[in-house]
C-alpha cells in the first residue's frame, strides 16, 4: 500500500495541478523507505529459489528486491509484476543487473493497481522481443496508483508492432536510456499515453513506418530530454505533446502529428519547420558515431554525450519548480550548475568534462578561452 503521506498527493495524471503533485510526490518519496521485507537475489537463474522471478512472485506489498551481484539474467518468458507495491533496485556497486530476453521474450510486464506503488530502478533491459513493448509493458491509470521507472537502460529491444523498448501508460520515466531499439511499425523506442519523461536520452532508435522515438497519445510531457540520431521522423502524435528544455540533434523531420506539439526552451540542429533555435554545431564533447558498420548498438559505437564548453544549451533552459522536480541529471550529476538549468538530459559540468579534448580535466575545461587559466 502507498503510505498515507504519499496518498495526500493524488496521482500525477488525475485532475488539476498535476505537475505540482508530482513534484510533491517525488519529494516525499525521497524520505520514504519501503517497510516490508527485503529480498536479495543470489543467482542468475530464470526460475527457482533465489532467482529474481522467484522473489517477484514471493514478494508481498511494500517488499523490496535487491541483488547480490550484477547478474546477467537470461529470460525464457516475461516477469509479471501485477497488483502489488514493490521496490526493485538493480544497482550493485557501479554496475546494473541485466535482464536479457534472448531475442524471444519481453523482460517485464508491469501493471499497477489502485493504491499501489511500483518503483523500478537501475536495470538494463536488453535484446528483448514482443509485439507491443519489446522490453517492458507498463500500465498504471488507476486512482492513487504510481509507477516510476528510473535509471533503466533499454538497449537493442525489438517490437513487431510498436514500442520497441517499452509501452508506458500512466508512468513517470526518469533518467532512462533508450538506445538502438526498433519496431517494425510504430514507435522505435516507446509508445506512450499519459506519461512524463524526465532527463532521458534517446539515441539511435529506428522504426519502419513512423516515430523512431515514439508514438504519443494523450497527456505526454517531455522534460530535459535529449534526442540524438534517431531515424526516420522522430515522433508521431495524435494529440499535443509538450516538450520542455529538450535537445534534438540530427532529427529530420521532428514531428508528424495530427496536432501541433508545444516546445518550450528547446533547440534543434536540423528541423527548420518551427521557430525553435537552430544549433550550428554539435553541443557534445564528441559527436556520436555508429562506427564503420553504421549500426547502433554494436561494438564499434563511439558515444560521449556530455556537453562541451561554450555550447548554446548551457543556462538556456527555463526552470519550472513543478516540472524540474528531479535534482540529478541523466549522468547523476547536479541538475543545475550555473545560473539556471541547461537544455537537454545532461548538465554541463566543467569538473567532469574534458572540453578541450586534451585528455585531462583541468582549469582549461572550465573556460579554455580565459587568459587567467593559461
Amino acid at each position: 500500500m502507498i503510505p498515507e503521506v504519499l496518498l495526500t498527493c493524488k496521482p500525477y495524471f488525475n485532475g488539476k495541478n498535476k505537475p505540482y503533485r508530482l513534484a510533491i510526490f517525488l519529494f516525499l518519496l525521497s524520505f520514504y523507505v519501503f517497510g516490508g521485507e527485503t529480498h536479495t537475489v543470489i543467482n542468475n537463474h530464470d526460475y527457482g529459489e533465489g532467482s529474481f522471478r522467484y522473489f517477484v512472485n514471493l514478494a508481498s506489498d511494500d517488499d523490496s528486491i535487491q541483488f547480490a551481484e550484477p547478474f546477467i539474467i537470461a529470460l525464457d518468458s516475461q516477469i509479471n509484476i501485477v497488483g502489488k507495491s514493490i521496490w526493485i533496485d538493480g544497482l550493485v556497486g557501479q554496475q546494473k543487473v541485466q535482464l536479457n530476453g534472448k531475442g524471444k521474450t519481453r523482460a517485464m510486464n508491469v501493471q499497477g493497481d489502485a493504491e499501489k506503488f511500483i518503483y523500478i530502478r537501475n536495470l538494463e533491459i536488453a535484446d528483448c522481443f514482443a509485439d507491443y513493448g519489446g522490453g517492458m509493458k507498463t500500465f498504471c491509470l488507476y486512482d492513487y496508483c504510481e509507477v516510476i521507472i528510473e535509471n533503466v537502460d533499454f538497449k537493442r529491444n525489438i517490437a513487431s508492432i510498436r514500442g520497441g523498448a517499452a509501452t508506458f501508460s500512466g508512468v513517470v520515466v526518469r533518467g532512462c536510456m533508450f538506445f538502438a531499439n526498433q519496431s517494425a511499425l510504430d514507435g522505435g523506442a516507446i509508445f506512450a499515453n499519459e506519461s512524463q519523461f524526465i532527463n532521458c536520452m534517446f539515441l539511435g532508435n529506428l522504426c519502419t513506418e513512423r516515430g523512431s522515438v515514439g508514438v504519443f497519445n494523450n497527456g505526454i510531457e517531455v522534460v530535459n530530454c535529449s534526442f540524438v540520431m534517431n531515424e526516420p521522423d522522430l515522433f508521431y502524435s495524435v494529440h499535443t505533446p509538450r516538450f520542455y528544455n529538450s535537445l534534438f540533434w540530427n532529427e529530420f523531420p521532428l514531428m508528424r502529428s495530427a496536432y501541433n506539439a508545444e516546445f518550450n526552451a528547446c533547440v534543434t540542429n536540423g528541423w527548420r519547420e518551427t521557430n525553435i533555435p537552430i544549433l550550428e554545431e554539435s553541443p557534445f564533447v564528441a559527436t556520436p558515431d555508429a562506427g564503420e558498420d553504421t549500426i547502433w548498438g554494436t561494438w564499434d559505437d563511439e558515444i560521449d554525450l556530455r556537453m562541451k564548453y561554450g555550447n548554446y544549451c548551457i543556462n538556456k533552459g527555463n526552470f519550472h519548480v513543478e516540472l524540474n522536480a528531479v535534482s540529478k541529471d541523466f549522468l547523476g550529476g547536479f541538475r543545475i550548475i550555473g545560473d539556471t538549468i541547461d537544455i537537454g538530459a545532461i548538465e554541463y559540468d566543467p569538473e567532469h568534462t574534458d572540453s578541450d579534448n586534451d585528455g585531462v580535466m583541468d582549469a582549461y575545461d572550465a573556460d579554455p578561452l580565459d587568459p587567467a587559466v593559461q
